[in-house]
């Protein structure tokens, strides 16, 4: 269900980036400030979205906000790259060129979303754990039981407590 939810929202970023991008590539002609603006408006729609509609991320916002923009500003590097690539070598539009861009980085974005930046932090099984070193401490044990010793070895023993 979640790759369905996913794939909504991200039809609803798609119409919402690429109409601003449209717009602003028409008015302006500047591929790069079109695509960023486009970008930063889409970007904070979808993470509202997706973190609670598809993902339902417990994590907190400082945790998973600094990842979830990493990840579209790496995007938009590799779009970038992407865009002028093909507008080069093949002399299609910006808009036909983003949206094969689009295509190939948002492809993998769900499974980087779902396992790096919303995923939950495990939870820490309570037991017991020793003060200073984190390493879990020595289960608790009933105190050694004293055999019986035979005469001999007492003796032994005695005979011996005087060394080092």
């Amino acid at each position: 269900m979640k790759p369905i939810l996913f794939l909504v929202a991200g039809a609803a970023t798609f119409v919402l980036d690429n109409g601003i991008f449209y717009i602003l590539d028409r008015r302006t002609g500047l591929l790069f400030l079109s695509l960023a603006a486009s970008t930063a408006v889409s970007v904070i729609f979808n993470y509202l979205v997706v973190r609670r509609f598809v993902f339902d991320a417990k994590a907190r916002h400082t945790s998973a906000l600094p990842k979830y923009l990493g990840v579209h500003g790496a995007g938009l590097l590799i779009r970038f790259a992407i865009i002028k690539a093909i507008t080069s070598a093949f002399h299609i539009p910006n808009i036909g060129a983003k949206w094969v861009a689009d295509g190939i980085v948002y492809s993998v974005k769900y499974f980087i979303q779902r396992d790096f930046v919303f995923k939950d932090k495990p939870t820490h099984i309570a037991g017991p754990e020793s003060g200073q070193s984190g390493w879990p401490a020595a289960p608790e044990s009933s105190p050694p039981v004293t055999q019986p010793q035979s005469e001999s070895l007492r003796s032994w023993r005695r005979s011996t407590d005087h060394l080092p």
